[in-house]
């Protein structure tokens, strides 16, 4: 707890997020048999109490097909799209991105490609493009 100018202690906490979430890989619930493809339906639902909002949801949907070669090698490509369902939010809601994974010897590298866009907020689009590699060892 910390004091103001004057003196008073503030009686705010650190914010804390109720969140749910679940993902169900749909290929795998119709048991159809296509074991390198899968499409992942993820929602979550977050309750913030640092928020005059409440409730807000997340949804996204990913398909990903996973190439094995003989030796053990993996390379694989994602595509994916999401809408964030919240009361008060700057930026579009909808989200799409794709992403490559190779691995080969026990070494991941995956590559990951999204955009949002802003243009509820100003006046002209303006996107932000999202660029992240990541290692696996």
């Amino acid at each position: 707890m910390s004091t103001s100018g004057l003196g008073e202690p503030e009686q705010w906490g650190l914010p804390k997020n109720v969140r749910l979430g679940v993902l169900v890989d749909l290929i795998a619930l119709m048991d159809i048999g296509l074991l390198s493809h899968t499409l992942d339906l993820v929602v979550d639902v977050n309750n913030p109490n640092d928020s005059e909002d409440g409730f807000y949801t997340d949804i996204g949907v990913e398909y990903t097909y996973m190439y094995h070669t003989a030796i053990g090698d993996k390379l694989g490509f994602s595509l994916r799209a999401g809408h964030r369902k919240r009361p008060r939010i700057f930026a579009d809601p909808n989200t799409l991105g794709i992403g490559v994974l190779f691995k080969t010897h026990g070494i991941g590298l995956k590559v990951d490609y999204t955009s949002k866009s802003f243009d509820a907020f100003y006046d002209d689009e303006r996107v932000v493009h999202i660029l992240s590699v990541a290692f696996n060892f």
